[in-house]
């Protein structure tokens, strides 16, 4: 063999060496990454917990004299009033809705320099009442400290951007429970508009997810219950599976009809969101209002649902349809005025709502194929994720019901292309309307 060949071969060789090592660094950061992602999970939903249950069960219990309806408008007056005073201290809010995931899409970065602030915001937030789910703060959150390893390690902006997945994998992982699921809600939640993911960056998500699982777990932890769990579903059909494509379709024009919803508020509400006290008082008094005349439309619904599914017979099909289209649109009008949160959660409380009335009214529908149906259209119309709602869904539900989940996923995302291909993230169509209100100006 010539020399030239022996050397080429040499080199080959070195560079794939080289190679392999620079990936084992950027797995063992990964690992790093979801370890400190599996402990900041932990504490920030320990700390939505443990703030609740006191706020609402054990400070009641405590002032037994206080009327309960004056005590519930007290909280959620007081929590509006403290998520407020960090938007004022900070001057803009810390967190924004799509603000991190645009950023990572556009620059392969999260801004970490206002976690804490950002973090007391969405506790706030969450305490106060409001239906906001803690999905989108986890994402802020963890990566963020992503992003602030990779770069005080100055790692190169490609890997910057897999170490920010990183933080967010651990974090999913850790909360819902499973590290290849938690590893794939990253991917596509946060980048929606990726069509493509490397090699380098799976496994750095599998690594940090892993990690974060595992110490979320070995610290106390407790993965998301299933908590869409219907009595009598032991089987599906093709006819169920035909019902699952046509309610699917439906949820899906559902989740557009919110989207919009959202986004019309958001828009409107723009001018009231730089004024933090002004609309500490626009978002505050409906939550308050629901505190005393619709406790159900509270929260993210995520700890309710079941009690939901068993008092469905009692609570009849015109109360559901007034819950859901009421968490909608009370989730709507927070997450355009005083809080921060994720809409998820809500979203699929309303949708288990729907599916309720519909099995009630249309008694041949079976239930868990009506409720998850419309849930998971619902969720990847508004998310535009369907494989992430498809596993996520899978989760929380009853395992027999999957094959329905897989099928409305698909069905309502096409619909959703179909009718809103060109539909604009919320967070890029707000600052469109900034920009040309500073043009006009």
């Amino acid at each position: 063999m010539p020399a030239t060949s022996e050397n080429a071969v040499t080199d080959e060789a070195v560079d794939s060496r080289q190679a392999a090592r620079e990936i084992v660094r950027l797995l063992l950061i990964a690992i790093a990454i979801g370890v400190l992602a599996g402990i900041a999970t932990l504490a920030f939903i320990a700390a939505d917990h443990f703030g609740v249950e006191f706020l609402w069960t054990t400070l009641p219990e405590l002032v037994p004299g206080v009327p309960p309806w004056a005590l519930s408008v007290g909280v959620v007056a007081l929590m509006t009033l403290l998520a407020s005073a960090v938007v004022a201290m900070v001057g803009s809010r810390p967190f924004d809705m799509g603000a991190a995931e645009a950023e990572y899409d556009h620059e392969g970065r999260m801004d970490y320099r206002r976690i804490g602030a950002g973090t007391l915001f969405s506790l706030f937030s969450l305490f106060s009442g409001a239906p906001v789910g803690p999905e989108a703060p986890l994402t802020d959150i963890n990566g963020g400290m992503g992003t602030f390893v990779a770069e005080k390690l100055k790692l190169s902006k490609a890997q910057v951007k897999t170490m920010t997945y990183a933080g967010v994998a651990g974090a999913f992982s850790a909360f819902f429970g499973v590290a290849p699921v938690g590893a794939v809600l990253a991917a596509e939640l946060i980048s929606p508009k990726s069509l493509a993911i490397s090699r380098v960056q799976i496994v750095s998500g599998l690594g940090a997810g892993a990690a974060g699982w595992v110490v979320y777990s070995a610290l106390g932890g407790h993965k998301i219950s299933p908590v869409l769990v219907f009595p009598g579903a032991e089987t599906i059909t093709m006819a169920d599976l035909a019902i699952a494509a046509v309610l699917g379709i439906a949820g899906g024009v559902i989740g557009l009809v919110y989207g919009k919803g959202l986004m019309a508020a958001r828009l409107r509400l723009q001018a009231v969101r730089s004024k933090p006290w002004l609309a500490a008082l626009v978002g505050g008094v409906p939550v308050a209002v629901a505190a005393v005349a619709a406790p159900y439309l509270l929260f993210s619904g995520q700890s309710e649902m079941p009690r939901l599914i068993d008092q469905a017979a009692a609570l009849g099909v015109i109360a559901l349809l007034a819950i859901g289209v009421g968490k909608l649109a009370l989730s709507g009008w927070s997450l355009s005025s005083a809080y921060f949160g994720g809409p998820i959660f809500p979203v699929i409380f309303a949708g288990t709502c729907f599916g309720l009335a519909l099995s009630i009214a249309l008694p041949f529908v079976p239930q868990g194929v009506a409720v998850v149906a419309i849930v998971t259209g619902m969720t990847v119309a508004a998310a535009v994720a369907p494989l992430s709602v498809t596993l996520f869904i899978s989760m929380v539900a009853d395992p027999v019901l999957a094959p329905s989940i897989a099928i409305a996923a698909v069905f309502a995302f096409a619909v959703r292309q179909l009718l809103a291909p060109t539909l604009p993230g919320i967070y890029r169509a707000t600052h469109a309307k900034e920009a040309a209100a500073a043009r006009e100006a």
